[in-house]
């Protein structure tokens, strides 16, 4: 009996490390404002161009994401919190969207690189990027 009860215990210990975490932001506000948000991200990509040449010097910061659903309109726009190496970008519906289905942001690159970018949607967060590629 104790046996099969270890077994079960490590099987479920087991069962849970397999699986992925969720993500580091994954605070009760963050998991309400995911489970609200009307515009959900299915993937999503950030890279910085690199001007041609000898220095190779980064010129842009491109943030690129495709929704969920294809007709889907929303905007990003920059949050006035971006800085210390993190872009936060908001997440707004819009009916002037260029391409329905998908956002795109850019801006110059900064002095100081962003290590990673922050999609919130109605006040919290929906999802983080870790990795920003560079482009040459």
């Amino acid at each position: 009996m104790i046996r099969c009860a270890l077994l079960a215990s490590l099987l479920i210990l087991a069962a849970g490390c397999a699986s992925k975490p969720p993500p580091a932001t994954a605070t009760a506000g963050n998991l309400l404002a995911r489970a609200q948000c009307p515009e959900r991200i299915a993937e999503a990509a950030a890279w910085v161009t690199h001007a041609q040449g000898g220095g190779r010097a980064p010129q842009e910061v491109v943030v690129g994401a495709r929704m969920e659903k294809a007709n889907a309109s929303a905007l990003l726009f920059r949050a006035a919190e971006s800085g210390d190496g993190t872009l936060i970008l908001d997440i707004r519906a819009s009916n002037t969207a260029r391409e329905p289905g998908k956002l795109t942001y850019r801006e110059p690159a900064p002095e100081k690189p962003y290590t990673r970018v922050v999609f919130r949607c109605r006040g919290g967060v929906v999802l983080t990027l870790e990795t920003i590629d560079n482009v040459y």
